[in-house]
């Protein structure tokens, strides 16, 4: 199993992928692979099933992961 560490969220106030400045309306999230903090229109379309996972179930990966790492994935 992959075990991935999340940039604590006060480490950025944006997002790592469009530099996006976050408020209440554009919350964080992490990316599941690398762990960056990203904004929702980052991780949006990016919902992949990881191979090493026991269960397939989706997780939430940042377009910068899904479009390096796409051999990791298929498509859910």
């Amino acid at each position: 199993m992959v075990s991935v560490i999340w940039m604590p969220d006060h480490e950025t106030n944006v997002c790592m992928q469009c530099y996006q400045a976050f408020s209440l309306t554009l919350r964080r999230h992490h990316c599941r692979v690398c762990g960056d903090v990203v904004c929702k229109r980052c991780l949006r379309t990016s919902r992949v099933t990881a191979e090493w996972q026991k269960k397939s179930k989706p997780v939430k990966v940042c377009k910068g992961c899904r479009g390096e790492s796409w051999s990791l994935f298929q498509r859910s």
